[in-house]
């Protein structure tokens, strides 16, 4: 899990201080409740509408917002793939020698909790 205040200051004094028409380009987007695909936005419109921060969320209700969300959370299904092409900024795997690029996935990374659901466990 990510520092929820980290990301809160990281917001507040590099996005947010951008001019207003700077366009983003969101990394991911789930589609909530079945919404088309969203993948640009701009910086005035994340200040003025985004559902977790805005330019007037304090720090506290934010940090209490993600602690709780993220408690719900599964990992991400392709968790492990994506941070391995993030790491090489990108860059895919080089080649097998039968010229097929492979991503690696630990082995037992997953444990099954008393309750019966899957955990991540830290490799």
């Amino acid at each position: 899990m990510g520092d929820a205040e980290a990301l809160y200051r990281s917001i507040m004094t590099r996005l947010y201080t951008l001019p207003d028409k700077i366009k983003a380009f969101v990394g991911h987007d789930y589609q909530p409740g079945g919404r088309g695909l969203a993948y640009e936005t701009t910086i005035v419109d994340q200040r003025m509408s985004n559902v977790h921060v805005r330019r007037d969320t304090q720090v506290d209700d934010f940090v209490k917002l993600r602690r709780e969300r993220d408690k719900t959370l599964s990992p991400p299904a392709l968790l492990f793939q994506s941070v391995q092409i993030n790491i090489d900024v990108g860059a895919m795997p080089k080649p097998a020698a039968d010229a097929k690029r492979s991503l690696k996935i630990p082995v037992n990374v997953f444990k099954a909790e008393n309750d019966g659901n899957l955990t991540m466990e830290k490799v």
